[in-house]
């Protein structure tokens, strides 16, 4: 070691003297998350030269670091808290050496004499705390936190240590930006551990357990939004917690969360933006208008008026301003969002102009670069509404058939209908805009009162304001006033007054899906003839296939319908307009004929995959996916969830006043799963409000058998002569199944062989089993007579579905019962006797006496009467 001899040195020229606390640890947040990964990694990397931990303000880098320093037990580690006055080299080498001795007395004397007699850092002084390091006994570490604050000079003088290797002294170094103290040479010789902002985020679980500490149940808080809007950014997690403490409702506080939250912003000025210089600002505000940032962008979106001025990503990234990578390449970046609302928000407040003026520099530039829906979003943005609508109409099919994930900008406040209708040139685009944003009802008004006002529109501008037009009616559920629109394009393209341009080719699909949905099936053959050879493919092969796939379910021939669907989903994979909302509709079909033929899990899967695009213009599409969805969950038991599955889609169309096609689905759907619940009242509530038609038959047929009246054979043979469609045979011969069984009537068998052959013939499988635990039982056993197909084998495997939880149960459950069990059981509800049961299955009377013993068992009942009674409140019989 050194040797002493400060005391021996003029005054003047005595070491600096430091406050205790440029020394002393933090102590950890009461209500600070203990996370035991990190701190492991910490701890797990004592054999390098050097640890970083670097993330933005708030990531939580000093918290982890006073955590883990007071979880070490002995006197091996030192803290140093660098300041400003750390841009003076000598002030930071002497810190460093008083920090070791905190724990080692008399390491560095002789280095501090040299820094302090030749009043600077000198190599002999580097060399002195080099041998001073080789002798040391044991191993220490020094943690140095916000290096941010120390000047690159004295940065420099580390790296000329961790060149040298220190040999026991260990660097633990918190920052909210890289220190320069050669990390690319520490990388390569595998003597860094790092960990970065993206470790430091906190994930669900995580997030969760932060709310709990700081005293807010979980539950009361979204935590999915909550994760989603922070991005586990801790400052953002706890400062957005504070802020709802007491605030009657949390999860809905949290749902309306922005940058310009009170609390967030008064952080993210002061730790964030009040230390920058002008450049740095001036670049976060000229390009914090777009989400997603590259080289060629910000290039488009800044002009430094001086070299000295320019500005990089790499410069905001080393910075750690809350800007990440979001590519595999490495090449595009994103500000956090929080930080980014902020950043817009005091631009608009400061200087208005000038933000409308970068949203036009984003859409010159996205423009250029045929990025036409994110030009689109910019030109709506700078309140350029003509710019945007004209982009819109000159590039209508590139807009549908968009793959980003967020929707057009929501014009429906930013531009006043007043200002559209003079120039009609911009209308059609104006009103696909608005349609892609959800607001199909506002869409029907505008062009109703375009047609109502404007006194001459040309042909083509007419067809394409009724593509869209019907495209609104679609979205909002009324396929019935849809497919009152959809002749007049016919007309229109037959006669020459309409070109088949991209706006009537994508009103074909939708006509498809239309007349499909009001079972008009006769009439798709004359709007797929429209189609010519020069429509494109992606069209033709996902969009209208997807629509023929529908209008096969709705006939009900399920394996057409498959067909169609996975043929159009791999179509839209090798066109590369997967996931661009165009494959929705066949996905939904896909899942459904899943659905029907019982195969759940792949049913699920694809659900899921609809049901995440939230692309307005699919709803249609996604309620089919939701229905189906409920459907799925009845049959795992799940009833709740499958009611508020239905309730959801509703919210998909909002509220509809009369009923419509699509509301009518809804309510045959909710009343179905009351039937199922026993809540007839509920069902018939919403049942006898369906529309009329076959569907009002087959609702008014299922009521009627749940009361057990007999008027219901009556409404069954009025479905049949209504009946127009293979599905329509399907579901008459299922129902007749089930009067058969609900009144004993001697031509079961027949009845069941009849819906097997319509079942076999359309490939649906799971009607029979939603039917009921008879239905299911009736039939399979004639089925056991046949010859074993692929689709008599998947029934035979199937078993009853669940009862409602809040219902009764056996003693023990209907899996228990036999199927000759279950038939004995019907034939027990009657009048006859155990002879005559056996006569007219064909058994012995001994048998029957055994089965119907092990009935009165299993249902837990001292007589016959008592059985049955029991087996009916049960939906046995």
């Amino acid at each position: 070691m050194g040797t002493s001899r400060s005391k021996s040195l003029p005054p003047a020229l005595r070491p600096a003297v430091f406050s205790s606390t440029k020394f002393l640890a933090p102590q950890p947040p009461t209500a600070m998350l203990r996370r035991p990964d990190l701190l492991e990694r910490l701890t797990s990397a004592d054999g390098v030269s050097l640890t970083i931990v670097v993330g933005a303000p708030g990531s939580g880098k000093s918290s982890l670091l006073s955590m883990w320093f007071h979880s070490i037990p002995d006197q091996t580690v030192t803290w140093l808290s660098a300041d400003r006055g750390d841009t003076d080299p000598v002030r930071f080498m002497r810190g460093f050496v008083a920090a070791l001795q905190r724990i080692e007395p008399d390491f560095g004397a002789e280095a501090a004499d040299l820094i302090t007699l030749d009043r600077e850092v000198t190599a002999d002084a580097l060399e002195s705390i080099l041998v001073d390091d080789s002798t040391l006994g044991r191993r220490l570490t020094v943690v140095i936190d916000d290096f941010q604050f120390v000047s690159p000079a004295a940065a420099d003088l580390l790296q000329q240590l961790l060149v040298r290797r220190l040999q026991n002294i260990r660097l633990v170094i918190g920052s909210r930006s890289d220190p320069m103290v050669g990390l690319p040479r520490l990388r390569l010789r595998n003597d860094l551990a790092e960990i970065r902002e993206a470790d430091l985020r906190l994930d669900a679980a995580e997030t969760s357990a932060f709310v709990r500490l700081i005293g807010l149940d979980p539950a009361s808080i979204d935590i999915e939004a909550l994760q989603r809007r922070t991005e586990g950014w801790v400052a953002g997690v706890q400062l957005a917690t504070l802020s709802v403490l007491g605030a009657d409702d949390p999860a809905a506080r949290i749902h309306e969360l922005t940058g310009n939250n009170q609390t967030i912003a008064g952080y993210l000025t002061a730790e964030v933006l009040a230390n920058q210089p002008d450049p740095v600002r001036r670049f976060l505000e000229d390009v914090c208008v777009v989400d997603e940032l590259d080289v060629a962008l910000c290039t488009a979106l800044t002009s430094p008026t001086h070299p000295d001025e320019v500005v990089t990503l790499e410069t905001i990234e080393t910075a750690h301003l809350l800007l990440s990578r979001v590519d595999a390449d490495g090449t595009l970046f994103r500000f956090h969002q929080l930080f980014a609302e902020l950043l817009r928000a005091q631009l608009r407040a400061r200087d208005p102009e000038r933000l409308c003026a970068q949203h036009r520099r984003a859409a010159g530039h996205f423009g250029q670069s045929k990025q036409i829906e994110r030009a689109i979003y910019h030109y709506w943005a700078a309140g350029d509404g003509d710019a945007a609508a004209a982009l819109v109409n000159q590039n209508m099919l590139a807009v549908y058939l968009r793959t980003e994930e967020a929707p057009l900008v929501d014009v429906g406040h930013e531009v006043s209908q007043d200002e559209m209708l003079p120039e009609l040139s911009g209308v059609a685009g104006y009103s696909l805009t608005m349609l892609m944003n959800g607001r199909g009802a506002q869409v029907i008004t505008f062009i109703d009162r375009v047609e109502r006002v404007v006194a001459t529109i040309d042909s083509q501008t007419r067809a394409k304001l009724r593509a869209v037009k019907m495209g609104a009616f679609t979205q909002v559920g009324d396929f019935t006033k849809a497919a009152h629109i959809w002749p007049d394009i016919l007309a229109a393209l037959r006669t020459g007054d309409a070109e088949l341009d991209p706006w009537t080719t994508v009103a074909i699909p939708i006509a498809v899906r239309t007349l499909a949905w009001e079972e008009q099936f006769d009439q798709i053959e004359q709007a797929v003839a429209c189609f010519g050879p020069v429509v494109d493919p992606r069209v033709i092969q996902v969009d209208l296939a997807g629509a023929l796939a529908f209008a096969e379910l709705e006939r009900g021939d399920i394996r057409a319908a498959e067909t169609k669907a996975r043929d159009a989903v791999r179509r839209s994979v090798e066109l590369g307009v997967a996931g661009s909302g165009i494959d929705v509709a066949a996905r939904a079909v896909l899942a459904m004929t899943l659905l029907e033929q019982g195969d759940f899990a792949a049913a699920e899967a694809e659900f899921a995959a609809v049901l995440a695009n939230a692309a307005p213009e699919r709803v249609p599409s996604m309620v089919v996916a939701s229905l189906g969805r409920a459907r799925l969950l009845r049959a795992g038991g799940h009833f709740e969830a499958a009611l508020a599955t239905v309730t959801s889609a509703r919210g998909l169309i909002g509220h509809v006043e009369p009923a419509n096609t699509v509301s009518t689905r809804l309510d045959i759907a909710e009343g179905t799963l009351r039937l199922a619940l026993g809540d007839v009242d509920h069902a018939q509530a919403l049942l006898l409000r369906v529309l009329p038609g076959w569907r009002a038959l087959a609702s008014r047929a299922w009521l009627e058998l749940a009361r057990r009246d007999r008027t219901a054979e009556a409404t069954i043979d009025a479905m049949e002569a209504a009946g127009s469609s293979w599905w329509h045979a399907y579901m008459v011969a299922l129902l007749r199944v089930r009067f058969a069984i609900d009144n004993n009537t001697p031509d079961l068998d027949q009845r069941c062989s009849d819906l097997l052959d319509h079942a076999e013939q359309t490939g649906a499988l799971l009607p029979i089993v939603e039917a009921g635990a008879n239905v299911l039982t009736a039939v399979s056993r004639v089925a056991r007579r046949r010859r074993l197909t692929p689709f008599i084998e998947r029934l035979l495997i199937m078993r009853p579905l669940p009862r409602p939880a809040n219902q009764a149960r056996p003693e023990y459950t209907v899996d228990e019962l036999s199927a000759r069990e279950l038939i004995v059981l019907q034939y027990m509800a009657t009048s006859m006797n155990n002879h005559e049961i056996a006569e007219a299955l064909y058994l012995s009377v001994n048998t029957v006496k055994t089965h119907v013993k092990h009935v009165l068992r299993k249902l837990a009942a001292a007589s016959r009467a008592e059985a049955v009674k029991r087996a009916q409140e049960l939906h046995y019989l």
